[in-house]
């Protein structure tokens, strides 16, 4: 739009030009410290318009001839009726005029400029809105070139109150053209500030921001939707996580998540926005797709559906906030599940309606179709079923069920490794034959194996006849259930097999105690059979010896209650069958429960025959070889427990240790009896060392070979040690360490001399024996010791004799040789001093005459009379024999003698006496005297 106005000129334009630059060098920066140039008559003549107002008088009484646009009286008619018109009007207008461009604006514009009014008036519009001219002024310029500027909204930083401030306004700029010449003259402007509506506004939008991004990061999912048909405007980050909901924005509800169709959440949707009520829910399961191809899943929720409404009462849509509770939900639920489980436990007592109720728990718990425990053989690859949980329309799986005929998943499990399948007809393991798991309502399932010692024996499996998303939470319960099943299960076995136990435990030891005295093999048998008869409550219980043939055994004793026969005899054991051939002689118990329905009737007709319909057979194989048997036997049917297989094990592996036990300590009381004889008749003596615990055992004759009679503990120190001949301790000693030494290859063989510890006699000994080491440690030192007292002193008087007759031989002189001969007499008989005495007869029946002295000075001898043919010594002097004298102060034929009546005073202490008489070849007499203190004389 355009405005026509005629053109007017003013004669004084260059003075006004003038003006205006000294004008615009006095207002730039708006100083307002001079003075406003007052109007020239001519001005004020002028000034008179039609409107009322603070801006009607300023512009009336303003100096315009110091302006470009000159006086009001020469301004175009257009200019004074445009500024009568914005004088008049209550909207923010104003005038731009001339080239210039000064700036008129009426009493509506004057809040907008602020701290600019009054001194804006007059000024060119650059000078007046210098701060934001790079705005304006491009505007200002398309104005003036004829076009018409329109805005509703601008953002212009002016300085209203000292400072640079945000305003914003709607405008229209409109030339105002001038027909004389047909160019613009100026610029008619209105505006409306929409500063204040605009911060408003903005900060309704600052706060919804804020609301947003607080929504984003809520903890909960948020969902806020518009109109009766729900279209969703936004979801928070919480509400993706859980939904996938990143392309539900600007959808209907209905169209973005149709899986929730049917659970009665979009019925609930609709009567809080006709209703206005809000809605609550507490952990409710939703079921859902993630995805148009992922698998539903349910997720346990507590949310609100509350009404949004617009500035009145009207409802424009729904806000929704909640939280995914599941896991607090299943945590909850999975604690009260294991609390249940833990009341299951102490109520009930058989194991297998234990396992049931664990399986209904979990199967409850979790929601699935199916849940239940199966015994599992790995070798033939099935499943054996004899009970399980089924949820409503579901059928049960009782019964043996190969696993190849639904997958290849076994293969998992023997590794003992937990099988999960969420969808059969995508997992490479079941996807060749979905049909088969889906026709037994498994379309997913768990399938947890269930170890003991190592190996998988059972199976706790989970079936769901929909596919379905396993979490780890989930798998981590159902592992927890299985242990916590598996222990309880156990433990009742375990009870129930104690108490078992107990009762064999009782007649084991019943058994023990009637066998424990029976020192010969056919009774402790002959006990054994009975009581286990009685026990088991069977009809014949027996035993039997193999023949060396393998086949043919004869049953020597048995045990039969009244009513049945004895089954003592010969038999061949082909004629039982070939299972019973291959069983036994492998080691293997021979189980028949009933031999008419497991046996060829040749077969079975060899047990009829006497008498036995049900049998258990236990083989006894030593080196390879069958060697005997016991088995229990009843007249009729019956299916062996494990307790009473047991049982016959024990009592068998019993039995046979107590005869070998039997006959062994037979074999050892015979061996120990004539090692005993032997040991005596040779003098050995036994010895046994520990040098760890440095305990040393002394069998009596090696005792008295140390001359001890008592029974008191000997040490290796205080006994064998101190009771070695002083001259032998040490080399004893180092013979004994390096024969125990680790390692060591040196046997133990020496000889050495013992003196008495009690009786003080000095003994040879002959010891050997050798070590015993554990991990290059001696840990034992046994051996013997033999008296060689005899040996040796046979070895010293052969060796004087030998040295003596050599020494006689080499000599001539006679009293040398007499003497050589009374001290080897000396030596050989242990005495302490010998003579040899030369027999004189006188008037008195002789005498004798020292030549030869040994042991003792002669000069003992000088002042006492010699030996004379006394009572005492006259068979030397006739020569007719030996005297021997133990003491001769016992002998009765001493003292008899005057003048002494026995020894004189000062004669050595002489108590016994051996003389031996010597004859010459001359017929001349000799007498050899070996005196001793008192000491028995050895014959």
């Amino acid at each position: 739009m355009s405005i026509t106005v005629p053109l007017e000129c003013d004669a004084s334009a260059m003075t006004r030009r003038r003006a205006t630059k000294t004008g615009l060098h006095r207002f730039v920066g708006f100083d307002i410290s001079g003075d406003i140039l007052e109007p020239s008559s001519k001005d004020r003549a002028s000034a008179a318009f039609g409107s009322a107002g603070e801006m009607a008088a300023r512009i009336g009484s303003f100096g315009w001839s110091a302006t470009s646009i000159g006086p009001v009286s020469s301004w175009p008619t257009a200019l004074k009726t445009l500024i009568d018109l914005i004088l008049g009007s209550a909207q923010p207008m104003f005038v731009v005029w001339g080239e210039d461009r000064i700036w008129l604006y009426n009493d509506a514009f004057i809040p907008i400029l602020g701290r600019k009014h009054p001194f804006a008036l007059g000024l060119p519009s650059q000078q007046v809105w210098a701060e934001a001219w790079e705005t304006i002024g491009p505007m200002f310029d398309l104005v003036y070139q004829g076009q018409s500027v329109h805005m509703d909204d601008i953002e212009i930083r002016i300085d209203k109150h000292g400072a640079p401030e945000e305003t914003h306004f709607a405008f229209s700029y409109n030339p105002v053209t001038q027909p004389e010449t047909g160019t613009t003259g100026g610029l008619f402007g209105v505006c409306t500030e929409t500063t204040d509506r605009f911060l408003a506004e903005k900060r309704e939008r600052l706060a919804a921001e804020r609301q947003i991004h607080l929504f984003e990061q809520a903890p909960g999912f948020i969902i806020i939707m518009r109109g009766r048909d729900h279209v969703v405007e936004f979801v928070n980050d919480a509400h993706r996580q859980v939904f996938n909901s990143g392309d539900w924005v600007s959808r209907p509800i209905r169209d973005a998540v149709p899986s929730l169709e049917g659970q009665g959440f979009f019925e609930r949707l609709d009567d809080v926005f006709k209703s206005g009520t809000t809605f609550e829910a507490q952990s409710v399961p939703v079921r859902f797709r993630r995805s148009a191809h992922s698998p539903e899943e349910t997720r346990y929720l507590t949310f609100i559906y509350a009404p949004l409404y617009d500035g009145g009462n009207i409802i424009t849509g729904i806000f929704c906030e909640g939280f995914d509770v599941t896991e607090t939900f299943r945590a909850r639920k999975r604690s009260a599940a294991l609390a249940e489980l833990g009341d299951v436990v102490r109520l009930v007592e058989d194991p297998d309606e234990l396992a049931y109720a664990a399986a209904e728990i979990i199967g409850r718990e979790l929601d699935v179709s199916r849940a239940g425990y199966g015994t599992i053989d790995l070798a033939n690859e099935t499943i054996s079923i004899e009970r399980d949980w089924n949820a409503p329309g579901i059928s049960s799986l009782a019964g043996v069920l190969h696993f190849r005929d639904y997958g290849t998943y076994i293969d998992d499990l023997k590794r003992g490794i937990t099988v999960v399948i969420e969808d059969a007809d995508k997992d490479p393991r079941t996807s060749q034959n979905p049909e088969a798991l889906k026709a037994i309502s498994a379309q997913s399932l768990i399938n947890m194996p269930v170890t003991e010692k190592g190996g998988v024996v059972a199976l706790l499996y989970l079936n769901h006849n929909r596919p379905r998303s396993w979490s780890e939470e989930e798998i981590e319960f159902v592992r927890e259930m299985a242990e916590r099943t598996r222990t309880a299960v156990e433990r009742r076995r375990a009870q129930a097999e104690l108490r078992q136990n107990e009762g064999r435990l009782r007649f084991l030891d019943r058994l023990g105690k009637e066998t424990s005295n029976s020192a010969d093999a056919d009774a402790v048998l002959e006990i054994t059979t009975r009581m286990l008869g009685e026990h088991l409550g069977v009809a014949i219980c027996a035993y039997a010896d193999m023949e060396p043939d393998q086949d043919h055994f004869t049953i020597r004793g048995d045990w039969h209650r009244q009513g049945s026969s004895t089954i003592v005899g010969y038999y061949s054991l082909r004629d039982f069958g070939q299972l019973a051939v291959h069983r036994l002689h492998q080691g293997l118990p021979l189980i028949i429960n009933d031999n008419r329905a497991e046996l060829p009737p040749e077969e079975a007709a060899t047990f009829q025959t006497i008498g036995i319909a049900a049998t258990i057979c236990m083989p006894l194989v030593k080196e390879g070889r069958l060697s005997a048997l016991m088995a229990i036997h009843d007249s009729v049917p019956r299916v062996w427990t494990q307790n009473e297989l047991a049982l016959l094990t024990e009592v068998t592996e019993r039995s046979w240790a107590h005869i070998e036990r039997v006959r062994s300590d037979q074999g050892a009381t015979e061996t120990a009896e004539r090692l005993s004889l032997a040991t005596q008749a040779a003098a050995i003596g036994i010895w046994d060392y520990d040098p760890v615990t440095n305990r040393l055992r002394w069998d009596a004759q090696c005792r008295a070979l140390f001359g001890i009679t008592s029974t008191d503990e000997v040490s290796y120190e205080g006994s064998f040690i101190a009771g070695l001949h002083p001259d032998d301790r040490v080399r004893a000693d180092e013979a004994v360490r390096r024969a125990i030494a680790p390692d060591s290859l040196e046997g133990f063989s020496i000889e050495y001399r013992t003196i008495g510890l009690e009786d003080g006699i000095e003994r040879w000994v002959a010891a050997s024996g050798h070590a015993i080491f554990e991990a290059s440690k001696a840990v034992r030192f046994i051996g013997t010791v033999i008296d060689i007292s005899d040996r040796k002193k046979a070895e010293r008087h052969l060796k004087i004799m030998n040295d003596t007759g050599a020494a006689v031989a080499a000599e001539l002189d006679l009293d040398k040789i007499v003497q050589i001969t009374t001290d080897a007499g000396v030596e050989l008989s242990g005495a302490q001093f010998g003579a040899f005495f030369y027999n004189v007869l006188d008037d008195q029946g002789g005498s004798y005459m020292l030549y030869a002295l040994s042991g003792a000075p002669r000069s003992a001898f000088q002042n006492y009379p010699m030996p004379r043919a006394t009572a005492v010594f006259e068979p030397t002097f006739l020569g007719t024999g030996v005297v021997r004298s133990d003491d001769i102060l016992k002998d009765p034929r001493y003292g008899k003698n005057a003048p002494r009546k026995g020894m004189p005073e000062g004669h050595l202490p002489v108590r016994s006496y051996l003389a031996v008489p010597v004859v010459s070849n001359s017929g001349e007499g000799w007498f050899v005297l070996w005196p001793r203190r008192h000491r028995q004389v050895s014959p």
